[in-house]
């Protein structure tokens, strides 16, 4: 008989963060399982959180740091899971840890296999914006703070040459031969808080994002704005590197435009996000003059403190066009846009951009669906799951249940509170389950 309570927590994003911290400090032991290299999620790649403006890397760092050293809790980076079974109170949760290559507990994050290896490889956490090596860590704030090497661009690994990171290694953290594994963890319950992809313009060749350089996703336009991004906190447009003196944003794309109607459903944030970069933008570039206009259809500032920061937007001098636009057309020589829109008294105007941000919806991503249709948790047309307005945070199948993006597209202070409250659910029940004492552990796998 077990006596210690455990949790799986599937999602290492801010929700699953906090869960996992949640609970441990509840005195719950609890697995956070997440299928990249490092915990984070998109708030990582957030430069700032509206409508506070705080730095989102510094708010970050402090709850990764407690993650890590909390004894309570055990990391599963590269995992995904493959089946739960059993009833609440009795779960076996099922994972693949795809291969590492490098020793986590050798490896001392000295950065030389990094520097040694020459295979270049898009960088997935700058959304390809540009290039990162073989041997790699998925950010600078990363946890675990270790390296791992992409078995599809290794030159070792794909044609059996080079291997100069393993002779220059100073703790001999490389392995070639790192294999996949099975894990099989026994659990009370899980919360599911896989988070939120953006959607993609490039699915239906929309706005010109597709052959237009300087037509960019918001996500994209974070990490241009980032210190850890690739321009290193210097806003340039992609085309040729020079400062943007106009920027524009087009609310609604993919989320309640016409042309992509994969969701067809308000995202509740993009909005204020748009109105942050707008804000924030100008103090990226050297002249700390630039002017900012944003699309919208309507605006949706529901939140506590959001009608101040639209004030505060309009106060700054952001230009706010109640226009969707219907043409986007390439500037001289490939670079900006001409963006052609109705005025409200159906005017037609053209107006040139050195930037144009796809200010994009969010929804669970189709890897997120297929794991909750799997564990048979009930999901609707969106994809989000099915909970009753008096238990929000519970599943359709008992034992797990759900926080964050699964529940409806939200900022991160809301995301933060579901995250409080389904661990609270969580604990309540996982606690009332321990003083029955009917936990049984499952057989060795």
């Amino acid at each position: 008989m077990k006596t210690t309570c455990s949790v799986a927590v599937i999602g290492g994003g801010v929700v699953g963060i906090h869960s996992a911290l949640e609970l441990a400090k509840a005195g719950f032991y609890v697995h956070l399982v997440e299928k990249k290299s490092g915990l984070g999620g998109l708030m990582a790649q957030m430069e700032h959180i509206f409508p506070t403006n705080d730095c989102s890397p510094c708010l970050l760092s402090t709850r990764l740091l407690e993650c890590s050293r909390h004894h309570n809790i055990a990391v599963h980076s590269q995992s995904r899971v493959l089946d739960i079974q059993g009833p609440e109170g009795n779960m076996l949760v099922q994972l693949r840890k795809f291969p590492d290559f490098i020793d986590p507990d050798k490896c001392i994050a000295c950065n030389k296999c990094s520097e040694i290896c020459i295979r270049f490889a898009p960088d997935e956490f700058n959304l390809g914006l540009d290039f990162r090596k073989a041997a790699y860590i998925l950010h600078h704030q990363s946890i675990p703070s270790k390296y791992v090497i992409d078995e599809k661009n290794c030159l070792r690994l794909t044609r059996g040459v080079c291997g100069a990171c393993e002779k220059i290694c100073p703790t001999g953290a490389i392995d070639f031969n790192d294999q996949e594994k099975s894990l099989s963890l026994n659990v009370h319950s899980v919360i599911l808080a896989p988070g939120l992809d953006q959607s993609s313009p490039a699915e239906e060749d929309i706005y010109g994002y597709t052959i237009l350089p300087d037509v960019v996703t918001s996500l994209e336009f974070e990490r241009l704005l980032s210190h850890s991004g690739p321009n290193k906190g210097i806003l340039k447009r992609p085309s040729d590197s020079i400062e943007p003196k106009r920027v524009a944003w087009l609310q609604c794309v993919g989320s309640r435009t016409a042309r992509m109607n994969r969701i067809r459903t308000c995202s509740s944030f993009c909005c204020m996000y748009s109105m942050k970069q707008a804000i924030n933008s100008r103090n990226h570039v050297s002249r700390r003059m630039m002017d900012c206009t944003i699309f919208f259809n309507d605006i949706r500032a529901h939140g506590k403190g959001h009608e101040q920061f639209y004030e505060k937007a309009k106060d700054q001098k952001v230009r706010f066009i109640r226009s969707i636009p219907h043409t986007i057309l390439p500037g001289e020589d490939g670079k900006g846009v001409y963006v052609s829109y109705a005025t409200s008294d159906s005017r037609l105007t053209s107006e040139y951009f050195d930037l144009l941000v796809l200010s994009v919806g969010f929804f669970p991503g189709r890897e997120s669906t297929e794991l909750a249709e799997m564990l048979g948790v009930r999901t609707d047309r969106f994809g989000l799951a099915s909970t009753s307005s008096f238990n929000p945070f519970e599943s359709s199948r008992k034992g797990i249940y759900i926080a964050g993006g699964m529940l409806s597209p939200r900022g991160i202070r809301q995301s933060i509170t579901d995250a409080v409250g389904a661990a609270g659910v969580a604990a309540r029940v996982t606690g009332q389950m321990r003083k029955k004492d009917i936990y049984q552990e499952w057989p060795a796998q």
